[in-house]
């Protein structure tokens, strides 16, 4: 064989190897991705799922104020809701929420939406021992600044295993 066909197979040889050098990394690359890809996947079914284990009951339950520029104080009775009727600026209403549980469980409340910045919750992230129940101070405090107008939130009750 002449020197230039040895040259050429070498040459050829070389491509092939620095072929298959790319192939192996790229298909070592895809299986890590994949391998993280289901590693990750797994991990977040696994936290949902233990997060909606640990949940007991979880409740919305929706509150208004209607802020009057008359002197009248006006309350509403619902149980599905926390409203505190009529109230003028610069006053304030307190209700309570009756939370109970068959079973042990930490109690967290949250409060959102354009009357989030007016309530305070008394009690917080605590626990209530099983078979009883505890009454929560809800306040609502109007600025003296408020306009009148109707006002709504949220107050997000969640109750969950210790």
């Amino acid at each position: 064989m002449s020197k230039h066909h040895n040259t050429k197979i070498k040459k050829i040889s070389k491509k092939k190897s620095e072929s298959n050098v790319v192939r192996i990394t790229l298909i070592t690359i895809l299986v890590v991705s994949l391998g993280i890809m289901i590693g990750i996947i797994s991990y977040t079914v696994y936290s949902v799922n233990n997060y909606h284990d640990k949940i007991i009951t979880y409740n919305v339950l929706n509150t208004s104020v209607e802020v009057v520029s008359y002197n009248i104080m006006g309350l509403n009775t619902d149980k599905d809701a926390v409203k505190f009727g009529k109230i003028t600026a610069g006053n304030s209403g307190t209700r309570f929420l009756n939370i109970s549980t068959k079973e042990k469980a930490v109690v967290s409340i949250y409060v959102s939406g354009e009357m989030a910045d007016y309530i305070s919750v008394e009690r917080n992230n605590f626990v209530i021992e099983q078979s009883s129940s505890q009454l929560v101070p809800i306040t609502l405090q109007i600025p003296k600044e408020t306009p009148p107008g109707k006002y709504t939130g949220e107050i997000d009750v969640k109750l969950s295993r210790p």
